[in-house]
């Protein structure tokens, strides 16, 4: 049986997806041991309760929390950490702890941004329904599907997110659907030049944050300012997320 029957990789981008939905702020989340342990990857910020001082003083800080740094990456040099070693603003952490205190740990590295509540989606693929599906029991999703039938097909489906047949790019649909509330737009459609565009639109209309689904590792560097959050494959084809795009991609 090949591996992907066992594997699917659109499973991992659809749950990649929704664990940087439940933890806001982090670049990567991977759980293990019965989603019992967790590796994270955060950026520290200042207004991190301990930005600016050495390792040794997180133990200190929090005495009833297991957790480990186990690496720091800093203007591109990755760091051995030790007890001495000082967290600078924009150091990347990767850390591993119990799944129950993810959030605590980042919130020494940053200050904790408050949960995603709503959700824009664009794309009718399985990753999008997929997104969808498992997002909808605690988040208002909206779903914007350029084929009418998908779209129907998608309504049918999701029985709490709302679906629209419509243009991602059509700033009066994105206006009426109030576009400036929503906390993360994302854009999984499977055309790379459509999922870039319309995310850039939904920033400048304000959007808080936006995810982008490319297959093509050329348009990473379009993306200024853009987080390489995590690389998949599917029919030999490269997936990455980027995060936290900014206006200014070209």
């Amino acid at each position: 049986m090949p591996i992907n029957h066992l594997i699917s990789p659109e499973n991992l981008v659809t749950d990649e997806i929704t664990r940087l939905i439940a933890y806001p702020g982090a670049l990567q989340v991977a759980h293990f041991a019965k989603n019992r342990i967790s590796v994270v990857v955060v950026k520290a910020y200042y207004g991190g309760a301990l930005v600016g001082y050495a390792l040794s003083a997180f133990k200190e800080h929090m005495p009833h929390i297991e957790f480990r740094i186990v690496s720091i990456l800093r203007s591109d040099k990755t760091i051995r950490p030790q007890g001495s070693t000082i967290i600078e603003a924009g150091d990347e952490i990767t850390f591993i702890c119990a799944t129950e205190h993810i959030k605590a740990v980042i919130s020494e590295l940053q200050r904790l941004e408050k949960p995603y509540k709503r959700v824009m989606i664009v794309g009718g693929g399985n990753i999008a329904a997929g997104v969808a599906k498992q997002l909808e029991e605690h988040c208002t999703v909206k779903l914007i599907e350029r084929n009418e039938e998908r779209a129907q097909a998608l309504a049918e489906k999701l029985a709490k997110t709302l679906v629209f047949h419509g243009d991602a790019s059509d700033q009066n649909l994105l206006f009426e659907e109030h576009i400036e509330n929503i906390d993360v737009f994302l854009s999984l459609s499977s055309d790379d030049e459509a999922n870039i565009m319309s995310a850039l639109l939904a920033k400048r209309l304000g959007a808080k944050k936006a995810m982008v689904l490319i297959q093509r590792m050329a348009y990473i560097s379009l993306i200024q300012g853009g987080r390489l959050i995590l690389p998949f494959l599917r029919n030999k084809r490269q997936f990455l997320l980027c995060w936290g795009m900014c206006a200014k991609v070209m």
